[in-house]
């Protein structure tokens, strides 16, 4: 899955989704039965662009169902570029996949 995500700075922002997965690697085992990610069978997920990282650790990435809202810190889009190749990494028993690859568009607040 190829993703574009947008962030104003000086404002708090939000992307919402839904990850369908096409890979048939390692990430296939935490499929749902309509072929997108299945949060009850993860343990974590990432957005990493970079040096920053922004995770569900920190209540950045939240989701109902398999439904994904990503909402990251004010801090966190000041430190990002104005475009920044980024990927989701879901985790799941020590063990890491990327998701979906992308772009993070960083955008001023006037």
């Amino acid at each position: 899955m190829q993703f574009k995500f947008s962030f104003y700075k000086g404002q708090q922002n939000s992307e919402i989704l839904r990850v369908n997965i096409s890979d048939p690697g390692n990430i296939s085992v935490v499929k749902n039965e309509d072929g997108n990610l299945d949060p009850s069978k993860i343990d974590k997920i990432e957005l990493v662009a970079g040096d920053v990282v922004i995770s569900s650790d920190n209540g950045e990435i939240t989701w109902v169902g398999d439904i994904f809202t990503i909402t990251p810190s004010t801090d966190n889009i000041n430190l990002l570029t104005r475009r920044s190749f980024a990927e989701l990494v879901v985790y799941k028993d020590d063990r890491s996949a990327t998701a979906a690859s992308g772009y993070i568009h960083i955008a001023n607040w006037s």
